[in-house]
């Protein structure tokens, strides 16, 4: 799987579009699935919008609506998926598979990615937490966030990411090996936080990260030049919150490929 990275990286280089292999089924970015290829004799068809890049679409105008325009031009109903190759249109269909089911993860209360939104408009409903804002001196933020979390387990700034891979099918080893990444809070009594980073230098990717007490998985996915590429971190911090290690996993959806290994993280 080494030519994935060759084709990556002239792509990056060129802005221009990659052949596209048929993609894996549904996967979990830290579950190894083998991939299976499909072939068809049906070129010079043209086919129309799955319901998976439908529901991908209206997942991203709901949580990343920045994002939904070049998503459409890939995946909406006038979409380069559907011009005229079966493989190219199966791949598209269980792209947006796999990023339905990521954005999933990452919004879990967004009814348009899937999820089911909390029932936070009943006071009755909110548990033993109901008021406590009122008398809060700042001593319990930590404990009482009501899901075990502590807050946020990484310090904000700049970070530095070094990923050293043990699998690497996809060839991504001289593209993300050392990434920068800029960590921000967005809630800090669910512990949730975000970290935004950079592929082959130029192409922003930022993970959606969720924490319980000094454990956090983080997920994010980019689709550029078409190709749809996923990264995910299981990781746990110290107790200083300037440092952290774990697993990640990356895969490239059209290529059925994925790479991964272990990961430090230092402020």
């Amino acid at each position: 799987m080494r030519r994935v990275l060759t084709v990556l990286g002239l792509s990056i280089l060129a802005c221009t579009g990659a052949t596209e292999d048929t993609a894996d089924e549904e996967k979990d970015p830290f579950e190894n699935d083998g991939d299976t290829n499909d072939t068809h004799d049906t070129e010079g068809e043209s086919f129309e919008q799955t319901d998976n890049c439908e529901d991908y679409l209206d997942c991203v105008a709901a949580v990343s609506p920045d994002e939904y325009d070049d998503a459409a031009d890939r995946y909406g109903a006038d979409g380069s998926c559907w011009d005229d190759d079966a493989d190219e249109a199966e791949a598209c269909d269980e792209a947006c598979d796999d990023l339905l089911n990521a954005l999933g993860d990452d919004y879990p209360d967004e009814e348009a990615c899937g999820g089911r939104p909390d029932d936070t408009g009943n006071p009755d409903d909110t548990g033993k937490d109901t008021g406590d804002t009122d008398t809060d001196t700042g001593g319990d933020t930590d404990t009482d966030t009501g899901s075990g979390s502590t807050g946020c387990p990484l310090d904000e700034g700049d970070w530095g990411i070094s990923l050293d891979f043990s699998l690497d099918d996809c060839g991504a080893e001289g593209m993300v090996s050392d990434l920068p990444g800029t960590v921000t809070c967005t809630n800090d009594s669910r512990g949730e936080f975000e970290i935004a980073t950079t592929i082959a230098g130029s192409i922003p990717l930022t993970l959606e990260c969720s924490s319980s007490g000094r454990d956090f998985t983080c997920s994010g996915n980019m689709s550029e030049f078409g190709i749809s590429l996923i990264l995910g971190l299981s990781g746990e911090a110290n107790t200083s919150g300037n440092y952290a290690s774990g697993d990640f996993a990356l895969e490239i959806v059209e290529y059925g490929c994925r790479s991964e290994g272990s990961f430090e993280m230092d402020l």
